[in-house]
């Protein structure tokens, strides 16, 4: 599929005669030259981690971006070193970062830039790809590269929790403990991981203890007592979906989840309708802020947490806050 793709790109029906429009832009900050660097993660998703791999959209993307005179450059993503090796390649003659990986992927190249902004375009090659799916980036990798080739700058709203930066959503409870088992099992075959994650959430359900927390945001105090918790960036969508889904990024606005009643029978028949695609919003309970939320939670320190994927160990109480449109995302464009 990539050798049908390269040959596409090295042989188009008409030469590109001008560059596309992200390329000329003036926040290119470069004429005639520039730098793209490709972040591959080698164990994203229900990929191997391995010392030698290969990324075969690599190639046809480096002659094609060869054609508008950018250069481009791979930096592998290790546990080790990964924040002060991307922040080396930084400078004013790169133009763009595109990540080959999930959403874990993209929030550790987010957590490295720090402050400093760069338009980040994803290839999706992770487990749930949340953060493409709502850019409207195809989920296949191959499309994905495709219109990612001529794209445009969408700034869209960072989420952060006690200075961590959080694009889709942060999980608390039972919802970190599942995390758990998905990551051992994550190069099993998902038709063998998803059932056995949804038996162990039936199991869990009624053992794991709640957690009493107290919500503070908007002037008002809330009480709560609830197995889990989600703390989204942006609102859901209200339509029926099978898979979550935000029509937009840049509301400014957090929204909270929680299971309103609580039972195993319950968490069944919610499970049960969540795989069908019919799950409605009267099966939790939903406190809405304007931008922010502190997360006060009774007898405990610090508490493992979800945040898009990824386990984090954070100190109580939890402070939740969004960034209004600072962070510069690659899309496809709206008449590609």
């Amino acid at each position: 599929m990539a050798e049908s793709l390269e040959t596409d790109l090295k042989h188009p029906e008409k030469p590109p005669t001008a560059r596309p429009s992200f390329w000329s832009q003036p926040s290119a900050r470069a004429s005639g030259s520039g730098r793209v660097l490709a972040v591959v993660n080698p164990s994203a998703g229900e990929l191997v981690a391995s010392e030698s791999f290969d990324v075969p959209l690599l190639k046809p993307l480096q002659a094609q971006l060869s054609s508008y005179g950018v250069k481009l450059e791979q930096l592998v993503l290790k546990p080790q070193g990964f924040g002060p090796a991307l922040r080396a390649r930084l400078g004013d003659d790169l133009l763009a970062i595109y990540v080959f990986g999930g959403d874990g992927t993209v929030l550790a190249v987010v957590e490295a830039l720090g402050e400093d902004r760069v338009p980040i375009a994803i290839l999706p090659q992770g487990t749930m790809n949340w953060m493409a799916r709502d850019l409207g980036i195809p989920a296949e990798s191959e499309q994905a590269m495709r219109v990612l080739l001529d794209p445009e700058v969408r700034l869209i709203d960072l989420g952060q929790v006690n200075g961590h930066p959080f694009l889709c959503a942060c999980m608390l409870g039972i919802a970190a403990l599942l995390a758990r088992y998905r990551e051992r099992d994550r190069h099993r075959s998902r038709w063998w991981r998803w059932p056995v994650l949804f038996f162990a959430a039936l199991r869990l359900w009624g053992r794991y203890p709640y957690l009493r927390m107290t919500l503070v945001g908007d002037g008002e105090r809330q009480r709560l007592r609830s197995r889990t918790l989600v703390v989204v960036n942006n609102r859901l969508e209200r339509a029926l979906r099978r898979l979550p889904f935000r029509d937009r990024l840049d509301g400014g606005v957090l929204e909270l989840y929680a299971m309103r009643r609580a039972s195993v029978q319950r968490l069944r028949a919610l499970l049960g309708r969540l795989m069908a695609g019919s799950w409605g919003m009267d099966d939790v309970l939903l406190t809405q802020t304007s931008a922010a939320v502190r997360i006060e939670v009774a007898g405990l320190n610090h508490l493992p947490v979800l945040v898009d994927g990824e386990i984090r160990r954070l100190q109580t109480p939890l402070s939740f806050s969004l960034q209004p449109r600072t962070l510069p995302m690659l899309v496809p464009r709206e008449d590609s």
